[in-house]
């Protein structure tokens, strides 16, 4: 497998979970006028996960994009701008993502908050600078045209979503939704970023063992530590 900058393995969605996250072309695709900007969001996607945030520039992506250096500010003011958009861009994605899921399994709120937390785990390993960007507070949306923060709010809603159809199904204890939404994120957020950091040093050669492991963190989130 391959190895990312902090030494973390680079992992793959297993196939089932993959498929709630739709992956970015690396391509860099041709442009007319009135489309740079998705181009140059996508390399700076690519330029991402090749170089890490430190490296990322305009000028790199400009050039990764076929244009003048001038270019890309014609859509962000600066890097900050660049950042927060791809951010955005992200939340985006986790609220499909977790959308699909409620879709696959709309009568097992169970199934779909393991589902959920193990796509988000496996995301962050595979993408470890992105989840650093993502949820660093690296960048202030006060200092950007992009307020990520609404985006990040809808995938924590549907989030809440879950765990409601669960409590409608005298299935989730009845608590307030979005304490027991956060105890579910935070928990396999949690996870990992112990895993990225190499802190957890278990068996997960695999993408099927780190999504087992994943899988199995969610159960006992559910089921609780304490013995009834």
């Amino acid at each position: 497998m391959a190895k990312c900058q902090n030494n973390v393995n680079v992992l793959y969605f297993p196939k089932e979970v993959g498929n709630y996250m739709h992956e970015e072309s690396t391509t860099v695709k041709s442009y007319h006028h009135g489309n740079l900007k998705p181009v140059l969001i996508e390399s700076a996607l690519t330029l991402l996960r090749e170089k890490g945030v430190a490296e990322l520039s305009l000028r790199e992506i400009a050039k990764k994009s076929g244009v003048s250096h001038a270019a890309p500010y014609r859509h962000f003011k600066n890097k900050a701008e660049l950042l927060a958009t791809i951010i955005e861009h992200e939340f985006d994605k986790f609220s499909d993502m977790l959308q699909k899921i409620q879709n696959k399994f709309p009568e097992d709120p169970v199934k779909q908050l393991t589902e959920s937390g193990a796509a988000y785990v496996l995301y962050c390993v595979k993408n470890p600078d992105m989840a650093q960007l993502m949820f660093g507070g690296s960048i202030n949306p006060q200092d950007t045209n992009s307020d990520f923060r609404k985006a990040s709010q809808v995938a924590l809603k549907n989030l809440i979503r879950i765990i409601r159809n669960g409590k409608q199904k005298n299935i989730f204890k009845d608590r307030k939704s979005l304490n027991l939404a956060l105890a579910s994120w935070s928990s396999m957020h949690g996870l990992a970023m112990l895993i990225v950091a190499g802190q957890v040093r278990v068996a997960w050669d695999t993408e099927e063992q780190l999504y087992q492991l994943s899988t199995l963190i969610c159960s006992t989130i559910l089921t609780g530590i304490l013995k009834h």
